[in-house]
């Protein structure tokens, strides 16, 4: 699953436009480095789930550490991690 099916974020993360060009991008070069037999299915789609997982972490940490100057509580993993 690449763009905005990919990950789900706030809009405020402001990363949607360009999470579904490099989540194609990167899809994409997977998809071909395994169909040159250069790189396995299998090992393929695991770098594409932990490069997407990745990024979603990184910018869930980032907006909810945003929530919480703003004395919003409730958001991501920052309030009790």
């Amino acid at each position: 699953m690449t763009g905005d099916a990919g990950v789900l974020l706030d809009p405020a993360s402001s990363h949607g436009v360009l999470r579904a060009l490099l989540s194609g991008w990167t899809a994409g070069s997977l998809t071909a480095a395994a169909a040159a037999r250069a790189l396995d299915p299998g090992r393929a789609a695991g770098i594409y789930r932990q490069w997407l997982h990745e990024g979603a972490e990184r910018d869930m940490i980032h907006l909810s550490a945003r929530y919480a100057t703003l004395g919003a509580r409730g958001f991501g993993r920052a309030e009790g991690a």
